[in-house]
């Protein structure tokens, strides 16, 4: 009896250690073009204009480090078809850095670093 109690309860345990392992995957690199989507749509949130107006006409992943199993870190630079005077938030070209990481979802998401 004694015997079975400690198989159950250490069973008990490895399944719930890879229950805990599983929901703490990490996220793979995210990849130039995913990162271009998702601080495309980031941008289409801060601004007034619709996501179809800004255009990116150039954009470039520069690095990427694991900022967490579940973020990067990482810095890119960009430029987009829209006049200087029609951005209200952000420049129309820069060089930026910032977290991406993936929402309930399992969308990518951009969330910018300040700092």
């Amino acid at each position: 009896m004694r015997l079975y109690i400690c198989s159950l309860v250490s069973s008990a345990l490895v399944a719930g250690l890879a229950y805990a392992a599983s929901a703490q995957q990490a996220i793979p690199e995210p990849s130039e073009s995913e990162m271009k989507s998702s601080f495309g749509q980031f941008v289409s949130q801060l601004e007034s204009k619709p996501a179809a107006q800004i255009q990116f006409v150039a954009f470039e992943k520069r690095s990427c480090k694991p900022a967490s199993i579940q973020r990067y870190h990482c810095s890119f630079t960009y430029s987009t078809n829209v006049p200087a005077d029609s951005f209200s938030i952000i420049l129309p070209r820069g060089s930026l850095s910032g977290m991406f990481f993936a929402d309930d979802d399992g969308h990518l998401k951009f969330e910018m670093v300040i700092g």
